[in-house]
């Protein structure tokens, strides 16, 4: 009967094993799904906006400028060269008539004023006769030019009151102008002379210019000294009315 015994004893140990493996599988099992719900985070769907009913509306494309096309509202600075190159051709070379109040000149400029400049920055004096055509631009830029605002007055307006600017002098130019804008005659380019001018010349300048012209014309015919230089006084004029450039 001994081998019985051995056969159960057998049957137990078996039996123990079989039910230790299942229970070592069992935990085994429950220990990963324990692991997984620990490491394993939860899956979070994104949240989506509904979708607007509203129309889309496209942005503005920014709007660039074209640049505006040039007027001649304002006189460049290099028109002082080519406008003061054809008044001393007008002026012509040197002169001394006894009857010319001027007296003594040379490429316009009198024995009088090239002395006044000639102070005025230290120089000795000279005789007008050997003024430099250097020197005589300077002086029409500095005592002439520079006075009337050249630079800021439209070209062919600029051209015709320093012509004129040369024979009566810078101040009587713009009391001309000023009568003729009905502004207020003190003879000074003031914001309120250039401005109108600038006003009556958006579109170009040869009609305000050619007013000036004829303005010109009528007040030498009645100079005093219009006897004996008013037919040059209205050809110099003419002259430079040709010289108008634009529209």
């Amino acid at each position: 009967m001994w081998y019985r015994t051995v056969i159960a004893q057998m049957s137990d140990v078996d039996q123990f094993n079989l039910d230790a493996e299942k229970y070592n599988k069992m935990l085994e099992e429950k220990a990963k799904k324990t692991q997984l719900k620990k490491t394993t985070k939860p899956v979070i769907k994104p949240v989506t906006k509904p979708e607007s009913t509203e129309p889309i509306i496209p942005k503005p494309k920014p709007v660039v400028p074209k640049p505006s096309a040039p007027t001649s509202n304002s006189s460049k600075p290099n028109n002082f060269k080519n406008i003061i190159n054809n008044l001393v051709e007008l002026e012509g070379g040197k002169s001394n008539l006894s009857y010319d109040k001027g007296g003594k000149t040379n490429l316009g400029i009198t024995q009088y004023t090239y002395n006044n400049w000639n102070k005025k920055h230290n120089k000795p004096l000279k005789d007008v006769y050997k003024i430099t055509r250097q020197e005589a631009d300077q002086i029409y830029k500095e005592e002439y030019w520079n006075i009337i605002k050249g630079d800021q007055l439209p070209p062919n307006v600029a051209h015709i009151m320093l012509s004129q600017a040369l024979l009566d002098g810078p101040q009587d130019s713009i009391r001309l102008v000023q009568k003729l804008l009905g502004l207020k005659v003190d003879g000074i380019m003031g914001s309120d002379t250039i401005n109108k001018i600038k006003r009556l010349t958006v579109n170009g300048d040869i009609k305000l210019a050619t007013a000036i012209a004829n303005k010109q014309i009528y007040r030498l015919k009645t100079d005093e000294d219009a006897d004996k230089f008013g037919k040059g006084w209205n050809s110099r004029v003419r002259k430079v009315m040709k010289k108008f450039k634009g529209k």
